[in-house]
Parts: structure tokens; C-alpha cells; sequence
């Protein structure tokens, strides 16, 4: 079963009420973080790898950026 985002073009797979993450086979359950970890793992090296392109200015503008970002979300989710 697939849900639809605001925009409505993506669609997001959602659970059903029976089907939690345990009903997952042990071996699909870490296939399943080997695959995140290594999209994490492979998005993270390419960030810093543009990050290390940048010039002083444009690296001290996005760590700006960057704190502000966390900040901002760090205190949306002390709201919530």
C-alpha cells in the first residue's frame, strides 16, 4: 500500500497495521541497513568532497549555514 505526498507524485510506502519491522527475516533486516549505510555512507563522502572544493569563504558560508540549519531544526523538535 502506497500513500501520496502533498505534491502527489512520489508515492510513500506505508505499513499496514500487522506488519512491523520484526515480521522482517533477520537477514533482510541487516541487507536493509547494509543498503542504508552505504547510501548514508556514499552521500556523506560526497558532500564533504564538494565541501573540500569550496574556497575559505564559500566553506565558512556553508558551516554558517549548516549550524543555523541544526539549530533551527534542533529547536522544531524540542517543540514537538
Amino acid at each position: 500500500m502506497a500513500s501520496q505526498l502533498p505534491n502527489g507524485d512520489i508515492p510513500v510506502p506505508t505499513a499496514s497495521a500487522a506488519e512491523t519491522f520484526d515480521d522482517i527475516p533477520q537477514a533482510r533486516k541487516q541487507a536493509i541497513r547494509e543498503e542504508v549505510m552505504g547510501d548514508y555512507y556514499a552521500r556523506l563522502q560526497a558532500v564533504k568532497k564538494a565541501v573540500d572544493a569550496m574556497t575559505i569563504t564559500q566553506r565558512e558560508m556553508f558551516h554558517r549555514s549548516l549550524t543555523e540549519t541544526l539549530a533551527l531544526l534542533s529547536v522544531g523538535e524540542t517543540k514537538k
